[in-house]
């Protein structure tokens, strides 16, 4: 199996701009206000210069002012500035670690309800209840939002956290109809800084053509029965359909004058997203217009709300007292304007055409309230199956499948501590470069980086750690035939049992450098991928209380780094614990707190039993079980052992290994499961 090993290590001199040469110079006595007034007067590098060393000042006095943060953040994405983000994601997460609640209250619930359409409702209750405690953790809620959001979190720069002040910029220019939302914008402006553009967009006008007005009405009058008579005593019969049609013509210019009474010529703008609900035939849509009902400009439920309320109310023709309803008539011609922009739109003209075929919808006050309502659920079942936001960034940036899983040991000295295998895949990253690269004849320096990352329980880093694991191209020996995935072993000491962890994977190739200046990515990123680590609870120090490690298993392979100086055990752990049908399965356990007896060794047992299970996973008969029991000696109150158990007589499929270990001395047990495949 070809592998090869990327160990390019590679120092980068990362320069802040915007700092000036003499960051002792004294600050005013507010060089928020300062920095301000240089805006204002469209200095405004000269006003990103004053803040970041007012910052480096505040620093050395153990003080954060959070409005030069933010405003640092606010000013270097409102101009698009792109070689001052890095600098501007250190100013805005240094604000974040204000204390001073009651001081900044009100710029801090504005960064609070500029995110509030990207919460959930009970984030955003928890967050305006600790700020209004004047609590400092809700700055941590705001720092751990920012951190989970990050695309590239082993970078100090957080293009999520740059795209959200840049879509609010955007939003602030081009979306001013009115100011009701907290961007200062009208309604557009909320839904373009939680998904960014719409993949497509129609602006429009309801006008009504008075030709297709008399066309609906005409076949309304045949539909409800409200044509005249056409019997009229003392008259021939083609006189009689003559005065019959003069009143139909009556009616019909009736219904039309009725109609354009009410049709506003209202202005309307329909968004619609393809992508963010997972469903490609219901896309996600946000109408936008001024409602029939009256108020201003904004988000509107359904295409209907356009109409005023009145057009539903059932009427009766001045001529004989029939009723009618123009409602169905105008949700008709409403629906047909814009019937091309998306499916939703087609089918509800369709499903309207087609109920007025079959049914006398013309004559029912309610059925025109019953489609409206109709609408409206439908576009809120799509929003409802859409994230809360959604990244432009993050979605041109490849991805990379990466996991992890732990297990839990006790150091020497009774300390809990896991073990994390970390997986990854960049395989196909980095081919998709190298065809590129080879096509143009451009150079090529790659390598692969493993990252977890530790938070205490305020979100403030504790500890990161990078690795280069080896990447595999050749197919495995598994079943699947597919390249190995790169692995990395981490160590974490549980010290903080509110902690937070991240682990990450890079890959780079350092001779790219071409990159479009409008992004925020490194020229030499080709992909990320990332995933929260959610840990186990750690094993009992109870000393009174014998303890078992969680079961790690394995196989040796010649062709593989089987040796790992963090794990202390010498074969390959596969991510889903498949077995090649060639080898045999390797274990790796721990016991601890062992009893002895005075001048003698601790006497344990071990009992293993391979259980086979069925397709849905559930053991079967018992009479099938291998096992076996072995006797241990230890000096010490624990031992570390692997075993090796022979699969040759196993026919492949899932099994269960059940493994207990039974302390003589105290005649305590402990019990561990894992399931695993043979191949």
């Amino acid at each position: 199996m070809l592998c090869f090993k990327l160990m390019i290590l590679v120092v980068f001199l990362q320069v802040y701009p915007g700092i000036s040469d003499n960051l002792a110079k004294p600050i005013h006595h507010d060089a928020y206000d300062k920095g301000v007034t240089k805006k204002v007067n469209g200095k405004w590098v000269k006003a990103l210069d004053i803040w970041f060393n007012a910052r480096v000042k505040l620093m050395k006095n153990g003080k954060v002012d959070p409005r030069i943060g933010f405003a640092y953040m606010n000013l270097a994405t409102q101009k698009k500035a792109v070689k001052y983000y890095k600098s501007a994601c250190i100013m805005y997460f240094w604000a974040l670690k204000a204390r001073d609640i009651s001081t900044y209250h009100d710029i801090i619930s504005k960064e609070i309800l500029q995110i509030k359409p990207m919460l959930t409702p009970p984030k955003f209750r928890e967050m305006m209840r600790l700020l209004k405690k004047d609590d400092p953790r809700v700055m941590r809620e705001l720092r751990g939002f920012w951190i989970q959001k990050d695309p590239t979190p082993t970078t100090f720069v957080n293009e999520r956290l740059l795209e959200h002040y840049e879509r609010i910029a955007y939003a602030k220019e081009h979306f001013r109809k009115n100011t009701s939302t907290i961007y200062g914008t009208d309604d557009r402006g909320t839904i373009y800084v939680k998904y960014g553009a719409p993949s497509r967009l129609r602006k429009g006008t309801i006008v009504i053509d008075r030709s297709n007005i008399e066309a609906w009405a005409r076949e309304m009058l045949y539909k409800t029965g409200g044509r005249s008579n056409t019997s009229y005593a003392g008259l021939n019969p083609v006189a009689a359909m003559r005065q019959a049609d003069q009143k139909d013509e009556g009616k019909i210019n009736y219904i039309v004058h009725t109609i354009l009474q009410y049709n506003n010529y209202n202005n309307y703008e329909i968004w619609v997203y393809n992508h963010l609900n997972n469903e490609p035939d219901r896309h996600v849509i946000f109408i936008f217009g001024s409602p029939g009902s009256g108020g201003g400009f904004g988000l509107l439920r359904s295409f209907d709300e356009l109409m005023s309320p009145a057009v539903f109310r059932q009427r009766r023709f001045p001529f004989n007292a029939k009723p009618f309803n123009i409602g169905t008539i105008m949700q008709l011609l409403y629906y047909q304007q814009v019937k091309q922009i998306d499916n939703y739109f087609s089918n509800a003209f369709l499903n309207l055409e087609s109920s007025w075929v079959s049914e006398n919808l013309t004559a029912d006050s309610y059925a025109p309230l019953h489609t409206s309502a109709t609408h409206k659920q439908e576009i809120r079942n799509r929003e409802e199956k859409a994230p809360k936001e959604k990244s432009t960034y993050n979605e041109e940036l490849p991805k990379i499948w990466i996991k992890y899983k732990q297990a839990r040991y006790l150091g020497q000295d009774n300390k809990p501590y896991s073990i994390l295998f970390v997986y990854s895949k960049p395989q196909h990253v980095l081919l998709k470069n190298y065809s590129s690269a080879y096509m143009l004849k451009n150079q090529v320096d790659y390598y692969v980086k493993h990252n977890i990352t530790l938070w205490n329980k305020n979100w403030l880093e504790l500890t990161s750690i990078n690795q280069l694991p080896d990447v595999h191209f050749d197919k495995s020996i598994s079943k699947d035939n597919g390249a190995l995935p790169s692995q990395t072993i981490f160590k974490v000491e549980h010290k903080d049992k509110d902690m937070h962890a991240r682990i990450a994977v890079d890959a780079y190739n350092l001779k790219k450098k071409e990159k479009n200046p409008d992004d925020p990515f490194p020229a030499y990123l080709l992909g990320t991928g990332k995933e929260q680590v959610s840990f186990n609870d750690p094993l009992t120090i109870d000393k009174t209380r014998l303890e078992l490690s969680d079961i790690v298993l394995g196989y040796q392979d010649s062709l593989l780094d089987n040796d790992n100086k963090v794990s202390g055990y010498h074969f390959y752990v596969p991510f889903k614990n498949d077995i090649p049908h060639s080898k045999n399965l390797w274990i790796h356990l721990e016991v601890y707190h062992l009893q002895k007896k005075q001048g003698q060794n601790a006497i344990f047992d071990v009992d293993y039993r391979i259980i086979p299970l069925n397709k849905k996973g559930k053991p079967v008969k018992k009479d099938t079980y291998v096992g076996l029991t072995l006797k241990y000696e230890s000096p010490y109150d624990y031992s570390k052992e692997n075993l090796q158990i022979d699969l040759s007589d196993i026919k492949s499929g899932k099994y269960r290994l059940k493994l207990k270990v039974n302390d003589k001395a105290s005649g305590q047990s402990a019990l561990r499961y894992v399931d695993f495949i043979k191949e």
